[in-house]
């Protein structure tokens, strides 16, 4: 439940369209595509070292559960967060799939959004990773 999964598919959606986005240059001049696309560069980097932290913390024999959860629920945040601006960048050329050959960066915002939904059921939902927050990391009654 660290969350690698999810931060690898965000990562490499934010690779492709930030190379996407440099090689347009109407695009790349944008100031709102500019900070939209720096700030989802600091939410993947955190979730990154979510991931880091809760790997570190099982190499030394602990227990990461309200770690993990932190991380994973953050990182769907993020995934939402990176198919939208993808879906806001290319219009609906962001909707294509891999198949057409109109899709931009071979349809990966597509599958980014796409890939969303089961990737906040796997491991327990949205929901269920912030009640362990709340018990096991704050201390919360349930």
């Amino acid at each position: 439940r660290l969350g690698v999964e999810s931060y690898a598919m965000c990562k490499r959606a934010l690779d492709r369209l930030i190379q996407y986005v440099s090689e347009k240059g109407s695009l790349a001049e944008d100031p709102i595509i500019r900070q939209k696309l720096a700030a989802l560069a600091t939410e993947v980097e955190v979730c990154r070292l979510f991931c880091y932290q809760a790997a570190w913390m099982q190499d030394k024999g602990l227990n990461p559960v309200h770690e993990a959860s932190m991380g994973k629920s953050f990182t769907n945040d993020v995934m939402v967060h990176v198919a939208d601006a993808g879906l806001q960048i290319l219009g609906v050329y962001g909707q294509l799939r891999e198949d057409s050959k109109w899709a931009p960066m071979s349809g990966a915002i597509e599958r980014t959004y796409l890939a969303y939904p089961p990737w906040t059921i796997g491991s327990g939902s949205q929901e269920i990773q912030k009640n362990i927050v709340a018990t096991m990391g704050l201390g919360l009654p349930r």
